[in-house]
C-alpha cells in the first residue's frame, strides 16, 4: 500500500473513531406510552427519557404532568438500597451482617428478597422483610431513614420538590423530572462508587431476577435494572436504566395497571410491551461489537430542568454475584 493511500485510511479511521454514537428513534417508546393509555383506559402518564445526562424527550398524557407529585410506591426501595451500599462504601455496614431475631439472615439477604426458607437460595418478594432494613440503617448511620433520604439521595441528585418517606419499602412522593435527575446522578457518582453499584445491580445468583433494591436482568449483552413501584388501584411507576449507556425511562401513571397488567412481579421487564420498546431503542441499533459497553469516560454529576447539561458515560463491568 502507498503512502497515500496509507494518510487516507489513517483519516477515514480517525473520523469514524469522532463519529457520536447513533441517535435511537424513541418514536415507538412513545407510540407504546400511548397505546398502553388508550388499551388499558389509564387517565393520566408522564414520561422522560435520558442519554448520556440530557432529556432527551418528555411526555405528558391525559391529567399528568411531568412535575406532578406521586406516591412512587416500592420505588422507594431503589434509594433504601442506595443508602446501604453507602454505609457499605463508609465501613459502617456489612453485606453479609447477621440479621437480628433472623437465624441465618444476612442484610444482602433482606435487599435483595431472598431470606424467606433457606436464606440466600430463592427469590420471594417479601415486603415485611424489606422494612427491616429501616432500623439498621438508622442505627448504621444514627438518622431517620428520612433524613438519610433527604441527606444522601434527594439533596445530591437535586430532586428539589420530592417528599421523603418513612420506611424502606415505599412512601416516597417525587415527579418524573425528579425521578429522571435521580437515575441521572447513579450514572454519575453523585451517590455511589462503581464498585458499590456493581454490587447493588448485581443478581444474587445465576437466574434471580433481583440483585440488591433493584430487579436485574440481561438484555442483547447490556445490564438492565429496574424497578416498579404500583399503588392498587390508583398508581405505577417505573424506571427502566442501562448503566452502561447511561439511558434512563422515568414513567408515572395514576392507575396501577401500567405495571400490574403485565405481571411486572414476575422479574422480566420484557414483559411489558413499554419495557421492549424502550430496551430495543436503546440497543438494538448499536453495532454487534459496542453492545458490550462503551469506552471509559467522564462521570455524569449533575441533571437540570428544563437544559440538562452535556455530559459522557463510562463503562461498567459486571460480577457473577455476591
Amino acid at each position: 500500500m502507498g503512502r497515500y493511500a496509507c494518510l487516507l485510511l489513517l483519516l477515514a479511521s480517525l473520523q469514524a473513531a469522532s463519529l457520536p454514537r447513533l441517535a435511537p428513534n424513541l418514536a415507538p417508546v412513545v407510540d407504546s406510552l400511548g397505546d398502553l393509555r388508550t388499551r388499558l383506559h389509564i387517565p393520566g402518564l408522564a414520561a422522560a427519557i435520558t442519554l448520556d445526562g440530557q432529556v432527551v424527550w418528555r411526555g405528558e398524557w391525559g391529567n399528568l404532568t411531568t412535575t406532578t407529585p406521586r406516591d412512587v410506591a416500592s420505588v422507594t426501595k431503589t434509594m433504601a438500597a442506595v443508602i446501604a451500599l453507602q454505609e457499605v462504601e463508609r465501613g459502617r455496614l456489612n453485606l453479609q451482617d447477621a440479621v437480628a431475631g433472623l437465624p441465618g439472615v444476612q442484610v444482602r439477604h433482606l435487599l435483595s428478597h431472598t431470606s424467606a426458607g433457606k436464606p440466600g437460595t430463592s427469590f420471594h418478594y417479601n415486603n415485611p422483610r424489606y422494612g427491616v432494613m429501616g432500623p439498621i440503617l438508622e442505627r448504621s448511620a444514627g438518622q431517620s431513614f428520612a433524613r438519610l433520604l433527604q441527606q444522601r439521595v434527594l439533596g445530591p441528585s437535586g430532586m428539589r420538590g420530592t417528599r421523603p418517606g418513612a420506611n424502606t419499602v415505599s412512601g416516597v412522593v417525587s415527579d418524573v423530572e425528579d425521578l429522571a435527575r435521580y437515575l441521572v446522578a447513579l450514572d454519575g457518582d453523585e451517590l455511589l462508587g462503581e464498585r458499590e453499584k456493581q454490587w447493588m445491580w448485581m443478581p444474587m445468583a445465576a437466574g434471580m431476577p433481583y440483585a440488591l433494591g433493584w430487579y436485574s436482568q440481561s438484555y442483547a449483552g447490556q445490564r438492565v435494572v429496574w424497578h416498579y413501584g404500583q399503588l392498587n388501584g390508583y398508581g405505577s411507576s417505573l424506571v427502566v436504566k442501562i448503566p452502561a449507556l447511561r439511558a434512563n425511562l422515568v414513567v408515572l401513571s395514576n392507575s396501577s395497571l401500567l405495571s400490574d397488567a403485565y405481571h411486572l412481579e414476575s422479574g422480566d421487564i420484557l414483559r411489558s410491551p413499554l419495557g421492549r420498546s424502550f430496551l430495543s431503542a436503546m440497543v438494538d441499533h448499536l453495532p454487534v461489537e459496542a453492545s458490550p459497553g462503551p469506552r471509559p469516560k467522564p462521570p455524569i454529576t449533575s441533571i437540570v430542568f428544563p437544559a440538562p447539561r452535556a455530559t459522557t458515560r463510562r463503562a461498567i463491568v459486571y460480577g457473577l454475584g455476591l
